[in-house]
């Protein structure tokens, strides 16, 4: 009766601004997904919403192109910002910073942290980058 898309913690820092979520409660994804990890949900104080994908550590090597490179969406509805850590957004958009990505991570079963530089999607003036660290625990 229903559907089971996991259930988990994560935590993501940028700049100086931590969120926690709780990926237990309401819509919310924290799962493997061949062997990569998808993450979605709200913030435990409600403000922010993550979206996720990190995909296993050798990702790279497979030619065939299964796996997109890691990427993080926050959009903070409070402060008005959508941070992004994607490279497939930078091959998108000729004007955005190419230091748009996940830079480092590790990866071990459902679990995964890292450092990320995000940029604002939403700034209207000049796309700075922002350095900012993340990590997930998915039970199962």
């Amino acid at each position: 009766s229903g559907f089971d898309f996991g259930t988990g913690v994560a935590r993501v820092t940028v700049g100086d601004r931590d969120y926690e979520f709780d990926l237990t409660t309401g819509f919310s994804v924290c799962q493997d997904i061949f062997d990569g990890l998808q993450v979605a949900g709200q913030s435990t104080s409600g403000e922010a919403n993550v979206d996720m994908w990190i995909p296993p550590l050798d990702w790279e090597s497979y030619s065939d192109g299964r796996y997109d490179p890691p990427a993080i969406t926050l959009e903070d509805d409070e402060l008005n910002t959508r941070w992004i850590a994607d490279p497939n957004r930078v091959e998108l958009l000729p004007d955005w910073p190419p230091e748009s990505k996940v830079d480092s991570y590790e990866k071990e079963g459902n679990a995964a942290s890292g450092s990320a530089t995000f940029v604002d999607d939403y700034a209207l003036d000049e796309v700075a980058p922002v350095s900012g660290t993340f990590e997930v625990a998915c039970e199962g």
